[in-house]
């Protein structure tokens, strides 16, 4: 069969027919001037919920004046995307906030708004859910100077509280503080989560330093000149390698709680280990032998130079350094549950905390 070469004709004949045996709109395609016009409100398509940090799809409908929904999406140039808590993409997906705590009771609000009509706009809120929040947490002292222990493990303390929220009955939350930083947070849905261990922190010593290289050995001294040449003498052994520097003690570890609730500190897996030990210092190259003697000419003789002098032995390698040891025994403290987070807690966070009537039993 040959098309007519008559384009609109056959080209939204096209359209159409693939528009009725497709499961839904078309890819996003900008409408003509004279469809563009007609677009009287937009419909956002967007999951149930989405993670903090974690980015997620959209894509976006447009209904006409007779009330019908044109075939294909909308592309994102034509639209103005906005949200507090979210930032859009080219493609017209979005990556919310990193934050959990920026969703704890608004989720993530976003609107879409058509550029040649600002009147015409769609707002839709994305529900919060937490499943992709880190289950597990390493922080490590410094490593020590060459040959030198590592640096203990940084100090560690947990806040660990619950709050009801728009979107869940009883989350859990942990606000989590490592030495001097400010503290970040972390939440889960506490029925998903308890009663097993929500997370796992580890405070680890640094590692040892590594040992100092072996010092090279002497090069061998040359041999004398004569008839023949002498052979140059041995280059000396290398030097042995140090040493590695012993790993860093582990950091001690605090974990506060509730007080009408006090199996609080069994949501979290504190770990206070000790730093791996540094690798042992590489032994120092062998001298080079020493230069063979120069012949002298002498009568009804042949003489030749002396031979180059075997070369030194490379020293041996240093010892790896022992393990750190592990910190002091995990310490847990109860406040009142209001104030489990503290007084520099987000006011949002403060204002959501339950008592005993929220804590999970």
């Amino acid at each position: 069969m040959v098309l007519p070469r008559r384009g609109p004709s056959w080209s939204v004949s096209l359209l159409l027919g693939l528009a009725a045996c497709h499961r839904g709109p078309l890819p996003a395609l900008t409408p003509a001037p004279a469809v563009l016009v007609r677009i009287r409100h937009l419909r956002i398509n967007v999951p149930k919920a989405a993670c903090p940090g974690s980015a997620f799809a959209a894509s976006y409908d447009g209904q006409l004046d007779d009330g019908s929904f044109l075939p294909h999406r909308l592309p994102p140039e034509l639209l103005t995307l906005a949200s507090p808590d979210a930032t859009p993409l080219v493609t017209g997906d979005w990556t919310p906030s990193a934050d959990p705590l920026a969703s704890l009771t608004r989720g993530f609000p976003i609107v879409a708004t058509l550029r040649t009509d600002t009147t015409v706009a769609d707002t839709v809120v994305v529900a919060p859910e937490y499943s992709c929040l880190p289950r597990g947490l390493r922080f490590e002292g410094p490593e020590g100077q060459p040959g030198a222990r590592g640096g203990d493990g940084p100090p560690i303390t947990v806040h660990v509280g619950f709050v009801r929220t728009p979107y869940f009955p009883t989350l859990v939350v942990a606000a989590i503080q490592v030495a001097d930083a400010a503290p970040f947070y972390l939440v889960a849905d506490a029925a998903k989560v308890m009663p097993a261990s929500w997370l796992r922190i580890e405070s680890v010593g640094g590692r040892g330093g590594w040992g100092v290289p072996g010092s090279p050995g002497r090069n061998g001294a040359p041999g004398a000149d004569g008839c023949p040449g002498q052979p140059g003498e041995h280059g000396e052994v290398g030097g042995p390698g140090g040493p590695g520097g012993q790993g860093g003690r582990g950091g001690p570890i605090t974990i506060v709680g509730p007080s009408d609730w006090p199996l609080f500190a069994g949501l979290i897996d504190a770990r206070s280990v000790g730093g791996p030990g540094g690798a042992g210092g590489g032994g120092g190259a062998g001298g080079e032998g020493g230069k063979g003697g120069v012949h002298f000419q002498a009568a009804h003789a042949v003489c030749v130079d002396g031979a180059v002098g075997p070369p030194g032995r490379r020293g041996t390698a240093g010892r790896d350094g022992p393990q750190g040891p592990a910190g002091p025994h995990l310490e847990v403290a109860t406040v009142d549950p209001r104030d489990v987070f503290g007084a520099d807690a987000p006011a949002i966070l403060r204002s959501l905390v339950t008592t005993s009537g929220g804590a999970p039993r």
